[in-house]
């Protein structure tokens, strides 16, 4: 977590910075996974604008099926992606 506006006052808008990163799987060869979230804060006339993120990574080592809660087969792959980006704007009152 960086906040640079505690290093220059210039950067007094800039509240912060963060980049979180995980690997799963270390100790199973069946899975690898990799999360990771990155999120960036600015403060302009009392108003927050966020944005951040998160994309996770899911490789399997062989071809995996994914079953539906009647048991039929829906999706049969090796690997899983997902990608989520969001903006945020908000005010304290």
């Amino acid at each position: 977590k960086l906040e640079p506006w505690k290093y220059s006052s210039s950067l007094g808008f800039f509240k912060e910075a963060v980049i979180e990163f995980e690997y799963l799987g270390v100790g199973d060869d069946l899975i690898d996974t990799y999360n990771t979230y990155f999120h960036l804060r600015f403060e302009f006339w009392e108003i927050m604008f966020q944005y951040g993120l998160f994309a996770n990574i899911i490789r399997l080592s062989e071809d995996t099926h994914m079953v539906d809660s009647s048991g039929h087969i829906i999706l049969v792959t090796d690997e899983l992606n997902s990608f989520v980006h969001f903006f945020r704007i908000s005010k304290t009152f």
